[in-house]
């Protein structure tokens, strides 16, 4: 064998001699067939004695053809798949032993038979015709009146006239045409294929564009199609076949989504007439979920779903297999052989791992049974690093390395040097007497898309073959062939295609050949061979002279010349140091070559043939001695000037084509790389031949713009790029001359909800235009527009608002302008002349709740100076949700619909005045359910109307009833008068009634009729009546609420920048005067009628860092999950889940570590749970880390251009498993170079001439990484220093950002002190997803881009000091026009109020505040969590008041609240609160806690409660409600226990919106000036009693609040003083402690 040869060659050395290969011949046992099926095979086979390399099974197939299946050298079974039924067959197996093919051995199988019946008559072709016709593809249907069809083609020829041919399944009878050209006749024709019959054709023709299709284009099916059940009906390791059922109608296609092993989404298209299909490539013992969609003419309908877990092997093996050692015995100069050993246990799978010439990595799977793989398309004369890694379950073990050099370096760092060493020279195998010889390549048979290939070996045997050719899009193509065979067919090529085949024929380690033929793909068979139609040039084309123009020791460049024709290809021959004839094939297009892997001060004879079609002419020859005639000790130097691209051409361009020339003004390349982007944007890279000055790219799209890159390869340099832009089809290469220039932009038709806008463009045309502005919300809208358009119209625009529209220029790559205009919404004012801003600043005055019904309030104000364009009102609906409601300028009222019956509600009305938003000015009321009254910031409401003050006046409260009824009154009275005031506020309610509108309008159905990916089209009716406006509102693709106004005569409106395929609930109000209407909705799941039930949490699979949890839910479904944890550090982890999912992985996790995992399920709004459960994570593993961790010596610059510098490095102990270099460019962005682990030294290219560079140089050793060492050079000057690390610790100083346009911000900082590694920025992009931003230890200053204008961003810059992260120092800013100068801040700084504590629960507390004066852009909460880790919760800046969630029992904790406003933080205001224990009452610094809510004695709401259910249910009543509540507290049922228990005790409804609001926990402001009434509940009337009683019988005797109320001094009055209440509160508690 070739080892065995190598291995004669070398010294041997006694402790190798135990060999790894055996000396003994390795004998074949018997082959039987154990399964058979209709349409495959099982064979298995024994091997007595030895190992074999390989199997090859031999068999003809129904047609008798020769087929070859090869198997791997470590199988003992294979499945022949493929077969016909009913038919016997005889397979040979032969095993392959070094160059040797022993066997056969044979065994006979008759496959089963299929159905009971074979055809007995061929099927027929029915009618084809083009059911759906759009602008770019077309439908076609077909029937199969008798028979099947094992497959369809559909036959027609595109708009260039080439032809194109579709596969169609044989079970399909429908098939869409994509790609067409709008306005264009095309005939189809349909074949079918019956065995080896093709039947047919029958034809149709259609016109996209404009539905003419023979037969009108038939309307939708009237009904919608629907899915049944999908089940998983068989199930292997690696693949699982679904099936399903289609209850009514058809759909056009299927697609079926799941996630494969590694998390990715996977889709798999699926026909439409399919019920079955197997999804492949699954990964063993894994629960996958499968979802499938149904595609009905533009609709997505689904998913219907299963769980399918793909079958596991018999048995876990119990102990965990070991990766032997990795050795590379055999290397040529394109492939390294790669074998191993695994000394204990099995993997299911290998992959090699290295990287290309080009440094992308690659993979390489291996079945878990091979010891060996051949890696091939390597580069010659280079070293590889290999890394085998074994896969065992979901473990990935390993890897494993080895080194080697290909061509005639031999293999370089292996782990032995001759680890195949022989037990003496015993039997040394001669190499064969004579080499092989390919005979002639001919193309046999011929159809649309294969290729039958038969070649002949008159001496001589091949140990394979290979085929190489490039398909349709110019990609090389090969396929490997068995060295017995003599014949193959070359399967999915394109009709109507020229193409060329190249045979080589593989002995030993040497490649020879190739011997070559072209064929035309097409219609009929062997007439399309490249002799018979033969486009070659008439004359022969000529060699000119070939000489050597570039001599190295160990290489030669060798150039020649055509004078005259071309050549499709040539050969260079020449005898390497041993005297082996070598071949080297070279492109037709090339001109040089470089031969490697020569011997230095040895002289070669050099052959040139040339390949002219079946021709070889030549030779033309020329001698050359390597090394420059014999000083092979001397290392030639590098070509002393460095090449220079020159200016790249596109010379010939096609609709799907573009010739490109460059030239190269000085030296040669090695090689070239084109690199563009193709039509869907993805990155291609064509390789072109260091001599070569054109290459065409083929397979570009008609009338597209392509830039094209040229780099040229100059040893490990990638030098340029060089580029040119081209557009494909008719359109002109060249670039506009002229720039063009926008004109004028003015708005001539202005209505209340739309504007158009008008533009010139003076000279040039432009590619397409935007048009941007702002929309009520201000949020950011883009209005794209074509080209050649100079007029469109915005729609869905609010009435009497100012907007600004940018419109903006497309030309290429560049974006001109903007040119803008400004204009008022509603009286069509003049956007031709800007208009001044008002003199004056706007003021808002007082707002108020003049009516208030159960569901709506009624808000008014006035404005006493000024004119606003419009207003907003806040406030947050029931679920706490901010909702905002804009109102035209012009209007003083607004009804606010959809509220909550018995509910306080804040609202904050903001006046918007140009560019800025005033105020808020703000008001309270509680919404009510029409019976009694409720109270108000503003007094006692009844009815709907504020009928006075509750306690100043309390004379006009009851006026007519009672008569003035003062303070004095109201003690005097008692309990007496509260059955008499409860009888007059019953009368003054029956008193009032509301008037009903004549007639009412009707909303009707709302639908959906057009559906695109970006849009939906909502139409709905009116029955009865008009409405005023509709507005329509929904949330985005981020959850944000959007609403759209409608005009009230219009029954439709398009929705515009959706997301595609996402379900969206749009909900239609009507506006009718001050009432809205509705909703009607579309496109919603209705709710489950029944609550959802979380099962039980397991965790059946743990490893060292991750738990993989499984739960179950019994009854209903949940929208979603969330796991919660706590991680290593102590911080709360979120881990989201799909609805569907009853599994997740938490990975991430620190071995030998318990955690407790929480599952909630979202059901709606509401989070039911959690259920959990606690696991241990594994111990890690032991780890084959080398014991000690390497370390990083010194980096040094070692060689240095004007445009690259070379690092050198050492590591003094240990080895790294890679090494990456981070510096930065030029323009100041950080650039990051990969190295392998192996290496010491790198060239960093394309720097520029005289700058300092600083290199920082990290090691990668596991999961860690080290360093970094650093060293600084000056380009084209080669100094170089090194930088000592600093003792101390560095700080971090000030960060700003001194720069700001639309879509960037350069930030600035300090480092007053030491010198950092590293920094990040951190920061969350326009859909608020974190953006991490790496910047160099020597920076002072990055730009972060791609940032949305006009938006505020907060910037957190983090110093990396070691392992350290120290920081961060932030700073706000907002994109935008001149967003610089800290614009439109107010005039003078905001105020902070007070920070409060009002409702505190074992777990939450509420903080409130107030601004007394300004406004923030927004508040953080700041506080330490229970592990003291600091907390920060951003609050938006109209908020006054946050819930902090997720605190601990019974803690204290410190809150401090600051006001972001403008760059400026201010604050904090601070508050202490203690969390509660969850039981009766606790003390915080605010008040006493009954049951999580403040009782008193300072919480007004209280009093409120008190004083309100006393005048309803008389005082008796209402010690009764106190006495309940706290003998429902004490025993742990909380307050919802009591307001249910008193809710069937008497009190009325009325009561139960008191409790719901006071459970709401509102304050009341007017309580805070009422001490009078206030010391007389507490001290008067036994309500001191009844605040003692309540104490007592809620905390217990003995405890020591209870003490603190019977005089014991026990801190109790200096705990509350510590609050900062003001005066009346200390008073009230001297008074209380006198008493």
């Amino acid at each position: 064998s070739p080892g065995e040869k190598e291995a004669e060659g070398r010294p041997h050395h006694s402790p190798q001699l135990p060999e790894r290969r055996e000396p003994t011949q390795p004998i074949l046992g018997e082959l039987t067939a154990p399964h058979v099926t209709s349409d495959s095979v099982q064979l298995e086979w024994s091997v007595p004695e030895g190992t074999f390399d390989s199997f090859t099974v031999q068999y003809r197939d129904a047609q008798g053809q020769p087929q070859v299946l090869p198997v791997d050298g470590g199988s003992r079974t294979v499945t022949v798949p493929g077969l016909s039924p009913s038919r016997r067959y005889k397979f040979n197996l032969y095993g392959v032993w070094g160059r040797k093919r022993l066997g056969p051995i044979s065994t006979d199988a008759v496959t089963a038979a299929s159905e009971p019946e074979e055809e007995p008559t061929q099927p027929i072709l029915g009618e084809l015709t083009a059911l759906h016709v759009t602008s770019d593809s077309v439908q076609l249907e077909w029937s199969v009146p008798e028979g099947t069809f094992d497959s369809f083609t559909v036959q027609y020829r595109d708009a260039q006239g080439q032809p194109q041919v579709l596969p169609v399944d044989g079970g399909s009878h429908t098939v869409t045409v994509p790609g067409l050209s709008p306005l264009r006749r095309y005939k189809f024709n349909l074949y079918g294929m019956w065995g080896r019959k093709r039947l047919g054709p029958v034809s149709t023709g259609a016109v996209t564009g404009e539905g003419g299709s023979p037969a009108e284009p038939k309307e939708e099916p009237p009904s919608q199609p629907t899915l049944g059940e999908l089940t998983a009906s068989h199930v292997s390791p690696d693949s699982v076949q679904l099936e399903w059922s289609v209850p009514e109608g058809t759909f056009d296609s299927f697609t079926v989504q799941y996630r494969d092993a590694q998390g990715q989404p996977q889709v798999l298209p699926v026909d439409g007439g399919s019920r079955t299909v197997t999804v492949p490539g699954l990964s063993p013992s894994r629960r996958y979920k499968f979802n499938l969609y149904g595609v009905w003419g533009r609709k997505r309908l689904g998913p219907v779903s299963t769980d399918g877990a793909s079958a596991s092997e018999p048995e876990e093996e119990p102990t965990q297999p070991i990766l032997g050692e990795l050795t590379a015995p055999h290397v040529t100069s394109d492939s390294v052989q790669l074998e191993w050993s695994v000394p204990e246990g099995t993997f299911d799978s290998f992959t090699v791992q290295y990287r290309d010439a080009q440094g992308q990595p690659q993979v390489l799977p291996v079945d878990g049974g091979s010891r060996t793989v051949t890696v091939p398309g390597l580069s010659p004369s280079r070293r590889y690093k290999f890394n085998l890694y074994g896969m065992w379950g979901r473990k990935r073990l390993g890897p494993i390395s080895t080194d080697a050099v290909t061509g005639e370096g031999g293999r370089l760092g292996l782990v032995s040097p001759c680890p195949l060493s022989v037990s003496a020279p015993a039997e040394p195998k001669e190499e064969p007497p004579s080499q092989p010889i390919l005979g002639e390549l001919t193309a046999s048979h011929v159809s649309p898309n294969t290729v039958q290939l038969e070649w002949s070996v008159p001496e001589g045997t091949f140990d394979s073959f290979t085929v190489q050719y490039r398909d349709a899009q110019g990609q090389p193509q090969v396929l490997p062939v068995d060295g017995v065979l003599r014949m193959v067919t070359v399967p999915g090529l394109s009709p109507s295609r020229r193409y060329k085949f190249n045979l080589y024929g593989m002995w030993g380690r040497k490649r020879l050949g190739p011997v070559s033929t072209d064929a035309v793909t097409g219609e009929g068979g062997c007439g399309h061979l490249c002799p018979t139609l033969s486009p070659e040039p008439p004359s022969q084309p000529i060699l000119g002279e070939l000489t050597a123009s570039h001599v190295s020791p160990d290489s030669v460049q060798l150039e020649w010349s055509v004078p005259e024709g071309t050549f499709d290809s040539f050969t260079v021959q020449y005898r390497d140091a041993q005297g082996q004839p070598q071949v080297l094939p070279v492109d037709g297009g090339s001109r040089t070559v470089t031969v490697p892997g020569l011997s230095p001060s040895r002289r070669y004879k050099f052959n040139l043939y040339g390949m002219w079609g079946r021709k070889r002419l030549g030779p033309v020859s020329t001698d050359a001695v390597t090394g420059e005639g014999g000083s092979p000790a001397e290392p030639e130097e590098e070509p002393p000037s460095q090449p220079t691209l020159g200016e790249l051409t596109a010379s010939h361009v096609s609709p799907d084509s573009v010739q490109l020339e460059w030239s190269v003004p000085e030296g040669t390349f090695d090689s070239f790389t084109v690199q563009y982007r193709d039509a869907q944007g993805q990155p291609q890279v064509l390789p072109v031949d260091g001599g070569s000055r054109t290459v065409t790219v083929p397979g570009l799209s008609p009338s597209h713009r392509y830039k094209f890159n040229l780099y040229g390869v100059w040893g490990r340099k990638r030098l340029g790029p060089v580029s040119t832009d081209a557009i494909t089809a008719a359109s002109e290469p060249e670039e506009e001359p002229t720039q063009p220039i926008l004109g004028e932009l003015t708005a001539p038709h202005v209505t209340s909800d739309s504007m158009k806008l008008e533009w010139s463009v003076p000279e040039g045309t432009f590619d397409s235009f935007t048009v941007q502005y702002r929309d009520a919300q201000g949020q950011p809208q883009v209005l794209p527009v074509d080209g050649g358009s100079r007029t469109v119209t915005v729609p869905g625009l609010s009435p009497s608002r100012r907007y600004k529209f940018n419109l903006y220029g497309m030309w290429g790559r560049k974006r001109l302008g903007p040119v803008s205009t400004d204009a008022v919404t509603g009286e069509g004012a003049s956007p031709a002349e800007p208009e001044e801003e008002p003199p004056s600043q706007p003021t808002l005055g007082e707002l108020t709740a003049s009516h208030v019904s159960p569901d709506s309030v009624q808000l008014e104000w006035s404005v006493p100076e000024g004119t606003f364009d419009s207003f907003t009102v806040q406030y947050r609906d029931a679920q706490g949700q901010p909702q905002v409601l804009p109102v035209d300028g012009g209007s003083r009222t607004v009804t606010v619909p959809g509220l909550s019956p018995s509910r306080r509600y804040k609202f904050n009305l903001y006046g918007v005045w140009g560019r800025k938003r005033l105020g808020p000015v703000s008001t309270d009321a509680v919404t009510g359910e029409g019976a009694c009254g409720h109270v108000t910031d503003h007094g006692f409401v009844v009815g709907g109307a504020l009928t006075g003050p509750m306690w100043g006046s309390l004379g006009t409260w009851v006026s007519g009833g009672l008569g003035s009824v003062g303070e004095d009154g109201w003690k005097e009275k008692g309990m007496n008068g509260s059955m008499s005031i409860s009888y007059l506020v019953l009368s003054i309610v029956a008193a009032s009634e509301p008037k009903e509108e004549p007639t009412q309008p009707i909303l009707g159905e709302l639908t959906a009729p057009h559906v695109t990916s970006d849009s939906v089209q909502l139409e709905w009716s009116v029955p009865e009546g008009t409405f005023d406006s509709f507005t329509v509102q929904y949330r985005d693709a981020q959850g944000q609420p959007q609403v759209l106004p409608v005009d009230g005569g219009s029954r439709t409106v398009t929705v515009p920048g959706l997301s595609p395929s996402r379900r969206y609930k749009f909900n239609l109000y009507g506006m009718w005067g001050r009432k809205r209407l509705g909703p009607v909705s579309t496109d919603t799941p209705e709710e489950e009628p029944t609550q959802p039930i979380l099962g039980e949490l397991t965790a059946p699979h743990v490893t060292s860092d991750s738990v993989q949890l499984e739960w179950s839910v019994p009854e209903g479904t949940f929208d979603s999950f969330t796991v919660q944890y706590r991680d290593a550090q102590g911080q709360p982890q979120v881990l989201p889940v799909d609805g569907g999912s009853r599994t997740v992985t938490v990975p991430g996790l620190s071995p030998s570590r318990r955690y407790k995992f929480n599952l909630y399920g979202m059901w709606g709004r509401k989070r039911l749970g959690p259920i959990s459960t606690d696991a241990v994570t594994a111990p890690a593993e032991p780890e084959e880390e080398p014991p000690s961790q390497p370390i990083l010596g010194e980096l040094t610059a070692s060689h240095v251009s004007p445009d690259s510098v070379q690092l050198e490095w050492s590591v003094p102990e240990g080895t790294f498993d890679s090494f990456t270099v981070q510096y930065r460019d030029a323009q100041g962005q950080p650039q990051v170079l990969p190295v392998d682990g192996g290496s010491r030294t790198v060239t960093v290219p394309g720097l520029s001439p005289s700058r300092r560079y600083k290199f920082n140089l990290y090691g990668m050793w596991g999961r860690k990484r080290l360093g970094p060492i650093s060293t600084d050079a000056i380009t084209g000057e080669g100094a170089a220093s090194e930088p000592e690390e600093e003792p101390t610790q560095p700080i971090l100083g000030e960060l700003t950002a001194p720069h700001v346009t639309s879509d960037s911000v350069q930030l600035e900082w300090s480092v007053p002190e030491g010198t950092f590694d590293s920094f990040t920025v951190q920061y969350r992009d326009a859909q608020g997803q974190p953006q991490v931003l790496p910047v160099d230890g020597g920076s002072r200053t990055v730009t972060v881009p791609g940032l949305s204008p006009s938006r505020r961003y907060k910037f957190n810059l983090y110093g990396m000091w070691g392992r350290k992260r120290l920081g961060p120092v932030s700073t706000d800013t907002v994109t935008g026009e001149g967003a610089s100068e800290p614009e439109e801040e107010p005039s003078s700084q905001p105020t902070l109020g007070e920070l409060t504590a009002s409702h505190v629960s074992p777990d939450s507390m509420q903080l409130e505040w107030s601004v007394p004066e300004g406004t923030f852009d927004s508040f953080t909460v700041q506080y330490r969590d229970a592990q003291g880790q600091p907390q920060v919760l951003p609050v938006d800046g109209g908020s006054r008041t946050v819930t902090m969630l997720g605190l601990s029992p019974s803690r204290r904790y410190k809150f401090n609240l600051y006001g972001m406003w403008g760059r400026k933080r201010l604050g904090p205001v601070s508050t202490d609160a203690v969390t509660g224990e969850g039981g009766c009452g606790h003390l915080t610094d605010h008040g006493f806690v009954v049951g999580g809510a403040l009782a008193g004695p300072i919480m007004g709401g209280w009093l409120l409660g008190w004083l309100v259910g006393w005048v309803n249910a008389g005082m008796d009543g209402w010690m009764k409600v106190w006495m309940r509540a706290c003998l429902v507290c004490e025993l742990g049922e909380g307050w919802d226990g009591c307001v249910e228990m008193e809710l069937g005790g008497g009190l009325d409804g009325w009561m139960d919106g008191w409790m719901d609001g006071w459970m709401d926990g509102w304050m009341d402001g007017w309580m805070e000036n009422r001490e009078v009434e206030w010391m007389w509940m507490c001290s008067g009337m036994d309500g001191w009693f009844l605040v003692r009683w309540i104490a007592n019988r809620g905390c217990g005797a003995g405890d020591w609040l209870c003490g603190c109320l019977d005089g014991q001094d026990c801190g109790w009055k200096e705990k509350v003083m510590e609050g900062g209440r003001d005066r009346w509160t200390r008073d009230w508690l001297d008074r209380l402690m006198e008493g």
